[in-house]
């Protein structure tokens, strides 16, 4: 390959495979938040009650027994990302790295005897990966480092307008964050690449939910959930080439994009959730949730020379599928189990599409076993996630010359969750 056709791949995508790494961002669920939800595979859109429902169900707040308080809820795991032909034909990348998150925390107030405040934060998506890759053959080294976190915070409140019927309402404050580097060098080349991308938003979510009570052992529960609207946000971009010759001498190439408008592209959703059994004994739960199409740019603004530019993706609709099982011995010590689906929204793949992050449709299943006293409630479990699928990587035509093709990519997701809540 010559170095002219390696410096066209590094100019216009090379460094794009590396941000396509963080290919769940196009997955609405990477893990279970919440203390009864992360056992029972985030099937509580039904049986919400307590700090959880803040974020699963604001409606279940009504149905909080008491004031409450969560401290804790965390988890730390592994993951690992694996892409074929990620760099160059030939050159993958796999990455393993520890994660620890602190998921939620928040607490409830009884305002009355009908109305129940909330207040939690959450971390719905966190996302990194610090590795590199070394080609020793062709002097060929690579490093990647991405960063991606979304935080939603903001009070709730839950009515019981009937002894059947609750209504409730959380307005969050959505605050992401994406910071990536990666570095390569090929020395048969003297071609050094470097991209760097750093941008962050603010935006408002709000959930309308309610949940409703057919039977004493039969509840159903549903909630709407806006698309994140955006107040603010802010990102740079620099990319900068290095290439040399025989004669020693290098000739270097940058790109510096700053005061770039940054968007958080979170869609619409729908929940439905059904749960069936009794409190402290036997309950089974399941929920669908369905997430509307959205097309956004993540980053718009004007080059250097004062020309539009923007990275625009599109996510499709999606639905996903939980449930969860609970059993209680003595009616004291919880044992869950659950399953659930996190589709991925990025469209099917295409060579030509370098803006869309590869598509890897995850599944996973979660357990956690606890104790509850008069005063508190702890659990301790496990959340797995596994899933491969496609992402735009690189081959050779006919002629031996280097072009986009698709690869195969996987993921797994190990986390220990551990959180616990105390009542007043």
């Amino acid at each position: 390959m010559n170095t002219s056709l390696k410096l066209l791949a590094a100019a216009l995508g090379v460094g794009l495979s590396a941000i396509r790494l963080q290919a769940n961002e196009a997955n609405y669920q990477h893990y279970i938040l919440g203390d009864r939800a992360a056992g029972m595979g985030g099937a509580a859109c039904a049986i919400a009650n307590g700090v959880e429902a803040v974020y699963y169900n604001p409606a279940g707040l009504a149905g909080t027994p008491r004031d409450s308080l969560s401290l804790s809820a965390n988890l730390y795991g592994f993951q690992k990302f694996t892409e074929e032909n990620a760099f160059l034909p030939g050159e993958d990348f796999e990455s393993d790295s520890f994660q620890s998150i602190p998921s939620s925390v928040g607490g409830t107030l009884r305002a009355s005897p009908d109305w129940v405040l909330g207040f939690g934060v959450f971390v719905p998506f966190r996302n990194t990966i610090f590795d590199g890759a070394t080609y020793p053959a062709d002097r060929h080294y690579y490093s990647v480092a991405i960063d991606n976190q979304t935080m939603w915070a903001g009070p709730a409140v839950g009515w019981q307008a009937t002894p059947r019927l609750s209504l409730g309402l959380s307005v969050f404050g959505a605050y992401q964050t994406h910071s990536s580097l990666m570095n390569f060098y090929w020395g048969d080349e003297a071609l050094a690449y470097t991209r760097d991308i750093a941008y962050s938003s603010l935006g408002l979510v709000g959930v309308l939910g309610v949940q409703y009570r057919l039977t004493d052992r039969l509840r159903l529960g549903a909630t709407l959930t806006s698309p994140c609207q955006n107040l603010t946000g802010e990102g740079n971009v620099t990319e900068n080439i290095v290439s040399g010759s025989a004669g020693g001498e290098s000739q270097s190439e940058v790109a510096d994009y700053q005061e770039l408008d940054a968007e958080n592209g979170a869609p619409a959703s729908f929940r439905v959730g059904l749960g069936w059994g009794s409190e402290r004994e036997f309950l089974l739960s399941a929920d669908v949730a369905y997430h509307l199409a959205r097309t956004f740019d993540p980053l718009s603004g004007r080059s250097p020379e004062g020309e539009p530019v923007a990275v625009t993706q599109h996510h499709e609709e999606v639905l996903d599928f939980s449930l969860g099982a609970e059993y209680y011995f003595r009616r004291k010590f919880p044992v869950r189990a659950g399953f659930f689906t996190s589709h991925s929204s990025a469209p099917d793949p295409e060579v030509d599409q370098t803006d869309e992050p590869g598509q890897i449709d995850l599944y996973g299943v979660t357990a956690t076993v606890g104790v509850e006293t008069k005063n508190a409630s702890s659990n301790i479990g496990l959340n797995y996630l596994w899933g491969e699928g496609r992402a735009l990587g690189w081959g050779t035509d006919s002629h031996g010359e280097v072009v986009n093709t698709l690869s195969d990519s996987n993921e797994t997701h190990l986390y220990l969750v551990f959180n616990t809540q105390y009542y007043f």
